[in-house]
């Protein structure tokens, strides 16, 4: 991570450990609730501005109908993971109030890929959740076989959904800064 021009080792972060962790059984929870498949990406590359790259968590295709034709829609899948001394921060599932930070990662994304939509799907962690991921992880130490499996702890944490849409002129802003 890079924060004010410095890189910073954020691995042994509690905070990111966790997400990193859960995040694979966050996508199919999100696969799960949304009828959508998400495939994991590379790094993402804007086709005109090759310095602009985004690291996405997923991308999500939706298939449809309409009347004159068959169409996929594509969107980004950002997971997140925050702990609920912190749900203040987060409006509720469907509307657009989420930390500044994950609005500005999420229209940067938009602009590098092109894609018009961009899904942010949190879950909630508190002290609890913390105890069985170690459990769990306690599990796979005692017995090597056994491979971490967080999605019965995913599936019984609060999770909200935010939807955005790109914005030229959230755009222009970003260019402009860059």
């Amino acid at each position: 991570e890079k924060v004010e021009g410095k890189t910073i080792d954020l691995s042994r972060n509690k905070s990111v450990v966790i997400g990193n962790l859960l995040e694979d059984s966050l996508i199919r929870k999100y696969e799960s609730e949304n009828m959508n498949l998400c495939s994991r990406q590379d790094t993402e590359y804007h086709k005109q501005y090759k310095f602009l790259s985004a690291n996405l968590d997923g991308i999500a295709v939706s298939n449809g109908y309409s009347k004159e034709e068959f169409f996929d829609e594509k969107n980004i899948v950002e997971i997140k993971t925050a702990s609920c001394f912190n749900k203040d921060e987060w409006g509720e599932s469907g509307s657009q109030i989420v930390p500044k930070q994950y609005y500005a990662q999420v229209a940067h994304y938009m602009l590098v890929t092109g894609i018009n939509r961009a899904d942010i799907f949190v879950g909630f962690i508190d002290d609890k959740i913390i105890g069985e991921i170690l459990c769990e992880l306690n599990r796979v130490i005692e017995n090597i076989e056994h491979a971490p499996n967080f999605s019965e702890i995913v599936n019984n944490i609060e999770t909200r959904l935010y939807t955005f849409h790109r914005d030229e002129e959230i755009e222009g802003l970003i260019l402009e800064a860059g």
